[in-house]
């Protein structure tokens, strides 16, 4: 018998090919053994748009002659064998396509097909697409359609988006919607969806609305984040249309000021003296964006900071960056331990913002006076601080430490607990204090 191939509708050649016979029908048994009669003839193909880009395939595969056919068939009867494959796969390589198979999900020999439906539609909606359809029969005929689609759905620029902004702030990113097909395409929905710190700012009303062919949309995508973190924040972009629906990944990365601010450790110090840190005291970025510093405040007038930085006079510190302020110094007016705190003033987000300092005042060393003209002295023959009258008041240590106290009608103290060295005897009447020495 003769194999024929058929491309849209013209009949590219016939071949001799051998086969069996199957009844006339959509899908009939099929006689068994039988001795004669021809299949030369392709399966017919048709088909009718749906919309959307889809296409509704009608195969074919009922030429008998005569029909019905005879029982058993003459030696050139044509007796149609049935369908055997629907496939884009073949000679010519389909762009682009999607098939999906509607009468069955198989293609049965003993009972085959002469009436098969399949659909043929762009894989992606968006862009253009062609498909070779070869339809085959089970003599080897094969039938070849060539059908060419145009998009129905938007095609999309940028397939995906990547925003950065520095956190309170926002940065937009465009989506541009094209219609490049020849017929009007409806968008009924745009939506962000996944973090709120993405919304649609323009572009997205009114809905429903139609793209002419050749024109585009263009959607505006602001990105405000309100945190800082390192982790990119994602959510997605939905568009629905009247064929169909794509998305777009959104990606964020907030920016922000990350300080990290050096604490000191004065030390012991003595009274009145003044100290500062040497060079200064480090300020570090580990941010991701800049920080401007205009200044520092001091919780204690005992620590100052002495610095061009104002804020008239910023400075910019990078990421990834750090600087020494100068100088930060100390002053030990106040007898004993001694905590402050400067506080670097800038835009920063994060981090940690405070130089804490802390240092301990001791009393310095001084010459005794005679024990007449002084308030308190020690007496080493009964290990006690002696007052020169009866009052309230107290001994402190060298870090700072109360250590004891006189009763109100005494002016002794037992001075037998403390260890020798420099005490002061603070009065609370205002009468200044005394240095006592402890030598044993």
């Amino acid at each position: 018998m003769f194999k024929c191939m058929l491309l849209g509708g013209i009949m590219l050649g016939c071949s001799v090919l051998a086969g069996a016979s199957t009844h006339e029908g959509e899908n009939e048994p099929v006689a068994m053994n039988i001795p004669s009669g021809i299949d030369t003839l392709p399966p017919v193909l048709s088909y009718e748009y749906l919309g959307c880009g889809v296409y509704e395939f009608t195969a074919v595969d009922d030429r008998n002659s005569p029909n019905p056919p005879r029982v058993p068939p003459l030696p050139m009867d044509q007796v149609e064998r049935g369908i055997a494959s629907v496939s884009l796969q073949g000679t010519l390589s389909s762009v682009n396509t999607k098939l999906t198979l509607v009468t069955d999900q198989y293609f049965p020999r003993e009972t085959p097909y002469h009436r098969f439906v399949f659909r043929i539609e762009p894989a992606d909606k968006s862009k253009p697409a062609w498909a070779y359809v070869y339809v085959t029969d089970y003599s080897g005929n094969q039938a070849v359609q060539l059908l060419t689609m145009g998009p129905t759905m938007p095609l999309w620029q940028p397939q995906s988006v990547e925003s950065t902004a520095r956190v309170g702030k926002s940065s937009a990113s465009l989506v541009t919607l094209k219609n490049s097909s020849s017929e009007v395409q409806t968008v009924t929905n745009i939506a962000v969806t996944g973090s709120a710190v993405f919304t649609v700012a323009s572009g997205g009303l009114p809905l429903p609305t139609t793209i002419a062919p050749g024109q585009t949309r263009t959607v505006e995508i602001a990105f405000s984040p309100t945190d800082p973190s390192s982790t990119p924040e994602r959510a997605v972009l939905s568009v629905t249309t009247d064929c169909g629906s794509f998305t777009v990944p959104l990606s964020g990365q907030s920016l922000y000021a990350d300080l990290q601010t050096e604490d000191w450790d004065a030390g012991t110090v003595l009274q009145q003296q003044r100290i500062c840190k040497d060079g200064g005291f480090s300020i570090e970025n580990r941010g991701s964006a800049p920080a401007t510093i205009t200044g520092f405040t001091s919780s204690d007038p005992d620590v100052a900071i002495t610095s061009s930085i104002s804020a008239s006079n910023p400075y910019v510190l990078p990421p990834s960056d750090s600087v020494l302020v100068t100088d930060l110094c100390y002053q030990g007016n106040q007898v004993g331990p001694f905590t402050a705190t400067v506080t670097v003033l800038s835009d920063a987000e994060a981090g940690d913002f405070i130089c804490q300092v802390v240092a301990n005042s001791v009393i310095s060393e001084v010459a005794s006076e005679p024990v007449t003209k002084q308030w308190a002295w020690y007496n080493p023959s009964t290990e006690s601080i002696m007052l020169r009258e009866n009052q309230e008041a107290y001994i402190v240590d060298i870090h700072g430490t109360v250590v004891g106290e006189f009763p109100e009608d005494s002016s002794r103290f037992s001075a037998a607990g403390l260890a020798s060295g420099v005490y002061l005897v603070a009065f609370r009447n205002g009468t200044p204090a005394v240095t006592v020495r402890i030598v044993r």
